[in-house]
């Protein structure tokens, strides 16, 4: 069976494929991965295999025009409402491959324990125009960054960003309290980090004591499960 998990960000592809993997739970699915401008790589190669599920990587959707597939975006996942320990459970499947999970249990054993954070800055900023102007709650200040850095103040934090900008304010504003594990962003397109520091980011920030992130960011609620999961909170 194919299913077309959509054009998205990687982190929405994400709860999207979630969702699908309980949804086909008994099938063998091969997900059809689009690499565009919002998911610039391919997942299944920085991440172990997972069982009945195979990953097709396409340039555009061209290439499929004579395979027969189910679309689902993320409209699938207020469609079909899937507890969210189930959700949990499919995302513990989702592994780093060895190379990178190497360099995740690295960083922790260096800077353990610390705190994360996840300011989400560039497109989002016009995605939180869209949502104040459909009434929701949806701010842009580092404000709240600030405070919760300064309440846990005997920690390091890791900060992880898609914004060079933002990483620059905040080194700049707490020196060497910013933990990161890379320096590699692209200015000129729309994400600034590739796929292999963008998954880095997330698994390294997932084993942090506590986290603050950004609303409406799924990056972020990928995050808090991760937390949760590292914790041992669900069995």
């Amino acid at each position: 069976m194919f299913i077309h998990i959509g054009k998205s960000g990687l982190c929405c592809r994400l709860f999207i494929l979630l969702h699908t993997m309980e949804i086909h739970k008994n099938d063998k699915i091969k997900i059809i991965w689009l690499i565009n401008d919002a998911t610039v790589d391919e997942i299944g190669k920085y991440i172990t295999p997972i069982d009945n599920v195979e990953f097709l990587p396409i340039n555009s959707d061209r290439e499929i025009s004579d395979i027969e597939y189910k679309y689902y975006d993320h409209r699938i996942t207020r469609k079909h409402k899937v507890d969210n320990e189930i959700i949990l459970n499919h995302l513990s499947k989702i592994r780093l491959c060895l190379e990178l999970q190497t360099i995740v249990n690295d960083f922790v054993k260096t800077h353990f324990p610390y705190i994360s954070i996840h300011v989400r800055r560039t497109d989002f900023v016009r995605y939180c125009k869209e949502l104040r102007n459909h009434g929701m709650n949806a701010s842009l200040d580092d404000e709240p960054f600030f405070n919760f850095i300064e309440k846990n103040d005997k920690f390091k934090v890791f900060l992880t960003t898609d914004c060079v900008k933002t990483r620059t304010l905040f080194k700049e504003k707490y020196g060497d309290k910013i933990i990161t594990h890379h320096n590699s962003f692209s200015t000129d397109s729309l994400r600034q980090i590739n796929m292999e520091n963008t998954l880095l980011d997330l698994f390294i920030a997932g084993r942090g004591i506590d986290f603050k992130g950004t609303n409406h960011s799924t990056f972020s609620n990928i995050i808090y499960n991760l937390i949760i999961l590292n914790k041992g909170e669900v069995k």
